[in-house]
């Protein structure tokens, strides 16, 4: 199949998708997601409403820019040199993230995941300036 100059193959599964495809575009999914519409995926809010937070994510990243530039500034300047990440869910997987594109420090505790599972483990802090980043859930 050709669109826009990519060419991909979808082999035995190609009729199924371009199936789904008609269907999405007939019954406006994009959109529906876009509006928050909970019935593109069940018929009640509960578990949907609460996790459509992900939409707004691009809109208030760009209202928060200068608030966003003026925070990296402290790492890229040296003002802050570690980082302890508190997470919780899934987002406790960006430390391993984070630990895999910039690297860490011989010896440190980068990507050590702490539960709060009764099996509390105190964290030693670095001296100096040590930034602390917690997660937002909507």
């Amino acid at each position: 199949m050709d669109n826009a100059n990519i060419s991909y193959s979808l082999g035995e599964y190609q009729d199924s998708i371009i199936s789904a495809l008609d269907t999405m575009r007939r019954d406006n999914i994009i959109a529906r997601i876009w509006a928050k519409d909970y019935t593109v995926w069940k018929p009640a809010p509960d578990e949907i409403t609460n996790r459509l937070g992900w939409l707004d994510a691009p809109a208030e990243t760009l209202e928060k820019i200068n608030y966003i530039r003026a925070t990296l500034e402290l790492f890229t300047s040296g003002r802050i040199n570690d980082v302890v990440l508190l997470g919780m869910g899934g987002s406790s997987l960006a430390a391993e993230v984070f630990n895999k594109i910039f690297g860490s420090a011989a010896g440190s505790a980068s990507g050590r995941k702490i539960t709060p599972s009764g099996n509390r483990r105190r964290m030693r802090l670095p001296t100096g300036w040590a930034g602390l980043i917690l997660p937002k859930k909507h």
